[in-house]
């Protein structure tokens, strides 16, 4: 791999080369390559592709340096295309394959072909695979076909007992419909199969929502001794300490959290939306003007402090939709105190999955929209 300086020396060769053998197969895909990476110039290395003789396009690597360039052009139908000539030859319809394949077709949008792709992967010699069940989820709830999905994580719980990631979403799901007994059950059961952090994240949350906020709190400061740079830990711990009515502590948890991911800013605009429903003017512009001092340059704060400062009555109060994520779009944040009992899970595999659109890297549960 060629670092950008030396790239664009190699570029000029290759160029010059061309000049006095311009036939040469060989040093058209070279120069290609280079465009693509680390120049990252894909309409260039598109052009070069294309000047190869056509008794060269059908070979493997051909078609994944094409892809490549496809990919950093955004071009996903021509990505599909281009998978798809990739598994006319035998060797390469494999499963890692017909992955990308489905992952193309949810980028182009065709979510039903990828839903069919993905269910022939669920299961590997009758072994779940953890990456095509996520992404098989990811689907399901795009087409919002939530009874199927659960029809088909029940189906993979029988036919492999041992894995852990379809109870992992049945226990997330439980938990979104506040079926707390169950999660609790389906927890212990987790535990049972892969024991790990996930399971006493999940039961501090569901003691949180339970209302039994003092061992939910006693957990989430043992997993914050565990790890202490996950910022959904500080969330819920500043949840907690807000619905406590300890301010202090849950500023500072907020303002931690949202050191750690700055998508998690807005529990500091919740606290002063708390005080402003309850007319507690003073104490609401004192929470937006510290937030504003620790993070000056955010834009939303500074808004909302704006808005704070030239506001009478509840009833002046306006929220703009918020674009941080899906799951937050125009979410009122002034929520009741008791709301602080839902609580903010990641999602199950939020760190796995490749092809998650950055605006759904969280899931939010039970939160009143």
């Amino acid at each position: 791999l060629l670092l950008p300086d030396e790239a664009e020396r190699a570029k000029d060769v290759l160029s010059q080369h061309l000049k006095n053998v311009p036939n040469s197969a060989a040093a058209h895909f070279a120069l290609a390559r280079i465009l693509a990476v680390p120049l990252s110039q894909w309409d260039a290395a598109l052009g070069m592709l294309k000047q190869m003789p056509a008794t060269t396009r059908d070979t493997p690597a051909y078609l994944s340096l094409l892809y490549t360039v496809q990919e950093g052009r955004e071009d996903w139908e021509g990505c599909i295309l281009t998978i798809r000539s990739l598994q006319k030859i035998p060797e390469y319809d494999t499963r890692a394959i017909r992955s990308l394949l489905a992952s193309n077709y949810r980028r182009a949008g065709h979510i039903q072909k990828a839903k069919d792709v993905l269910g022939e992967l669920l299961l590997e010699n009758g072994k779940v695979s953890d990456d095509a069940f996520w992404s098989y989820v990811e689907v399901q709830e795009h087409l919002n076909e939530f009874k199927p999905l659960m029809e088909v994580t029940q189906s993979l719980r029988r036919k492999d007992p041992a894995s852990s990631a379809p109870l992992l979403y049945e226990t997330e799901y439980s938990l979104s419909r506040r079926k707390y007994p169950s999660v609790l059950t389906q927890l212990e059961e987790l535990e049972a199969l892969e024991p790990s952090w996930r399971v006493h994240f999940l039961r501090a949350v569901t003691w949180m929502r339970m209302g039994r906020m003092k061992e939910a709190r006693l957990l989430f400061n043992q997993l914050k001794t565990e790890r202490p740079d996950d910022p959904f830990i500080a969330f819920n711990l500043g949840m907690i300490f807000r619905a406590q009515e300890r301010d202090k502590l849950a500023f500072a948890e907020f303002a931690r959290a949202f050191e750690l991911d700055d998508t998690l800013w807005s529990p500091l605009c919740t606290m002063g939306q708390d005080y402003h429903a309850t007319e507690q003017w003073q104490s609401a512009r004192n929470v937006f003007e510290r937030a504003h001092e620790r993070y000056p340059g955010h834009p939303w704060i500074g808004e909302l402090l704006q808005v704070e400062m030239n506001s009478k009555k509840a009833a002046d109060w306006v929220i703009r939709p918020c674009l941080v994520t899906e799951y937050y779009e125009s979410v009122r944040y002034s929520l009741p105190r008791k709301s602080a009992s839902l609580g903010l899970i990641p999602h199950s595999n939020w760190k796995v999955r490749v092809f998650t659109p950055e605006s759904r890297r969280l899931r939010q549960l039970g939160l009143p929209l």
